[in-house]
């Protein structure tokens, strides 16, 4: 089974949930996700795993300067992933969200 390695960067730019990440029906492993650029914990995460939330969560910098976070995961996927984003003070471009994830295929 080969793996196709993924980057999805993107801004919220909204105080509503949007989508950073759908795949379905193909299984994989999100590696990490983090957010750069961001200030003063006003962004948040979801994960949502083969339907399952695993949590949402705020990603952001210290509240004095801005600077790339993450957190590696090494999570395994059989169907789905879906990763929403969103600002929660006010809707902004500044801040990028990522997140890194391989998709299995069964080629070669």
């Amino acid at each position: 089974m080969s793996q196709i390695p993924k980057i999805a960067t993107g801004c919220a730019n909204c105080t509503g949930w949007v989508p950073l990440v759908i795949v379905t029906d193909r299984q994989g492993i999100l590696h990490s996700v983090g957010i750069a650029d961001a200030h003063l914990d006003e962004h948040q995460v979801r994960i949502v795993i083969d339907g399952q939330e695993l949590g949402s969560g705020k990603l952001a910098a210290s509240k004095k300067s801005a600077g790339n976070n993450g957190i590696g995961l090494g999570l395994p996927f059989s169907d789905s992933l879906r990763i929403k984003i969103r600002d929660v003070k006010g809707a902004t471009t500044v801040p990028t969200f990522w997140a890194s994830y391989v998709i299995k295929t069964n080629g070669s």
